[in-house]
């Protein structure tokens, strides 16, 4: 909330996403796949919650009861960051600002039970690396990541480990200025 207010009045147009699964233990996709048989290798398999708490086309002002709602934890699950990723950086793409900052706000690695246990545990983190190693690499987006709890600087190239306990005041959102100078 107070990150977009401040990004607002600097006159930068936001948007505000979140991304976890529709359910614990993969949902309809892991049915799916056991029905199938169980093929090795299956990839993701968990359903995708795709939320936008603030459209760029709304002010902060009108996105307020959106952006309060993100408290609320029970309807997130688990990550599936590298998806997320791309569905961020292609709805970033199709707008017309001529600078586009990806800023990931992260509480570690991702993690997706389903997924996990049919495809090895590494399978999340390195398609995430991989989004996030081309998004760096070609520029369009410029990729920065604020941690909360885990240093995750192998996977993002600008990182930051940020303390949210109290009240965030403008000095705290300086993370910001360090990641995109």
């Amino acid at each position: 909330d107070t990150l977009v207010r401040a990004l607002e009045l600097a006159g930068a147009t936001t948007e505000v996403l979140a991304f976890s699964t529709t359910s614990w233990s993969g949902g309809t996709s892991r049915r799916d796949w056991q029905q199938a048989g169980s093929p090795e290798n299956p990839g993701r398999l968990a359903d995708l919650l795709h939320v936008v708490h603030k459209p760029a086309e709304a002010t902060w002002r009108q996105s307020r009861m959106s952006l309060g709602a993100m408290v609320r934890t029970d309807h997130y699950r688990e990550g599936v960051d590298g998806e997320a990723l791309l569905w961020a950086e292609q709805r970033l793409l199709s707008r017309h600002e001529r600078r586009r900052l990806l800023i990931v706000i992260s509480d570690g690695l991702p993690m997706e039970a389903s997924t996990a246990s049919a495809n090895g545990g590494h399978m999340l983190i390195e398609h995430l690396e991989r989004v996030s190693n081309r998004i760096e690499l070609t520029g369009a987006v410029e990729l920065g990541a604020l941690t909360l709890q885990h240093d995750i600087d192998s996977l993002y190239r600008r990182s930051d480990l940020v303390d949210l306990d109290g009240t965030p005041t403008l000095a705290s959102y300086d993370c910001i200025a360090r990641l995109f100078a």
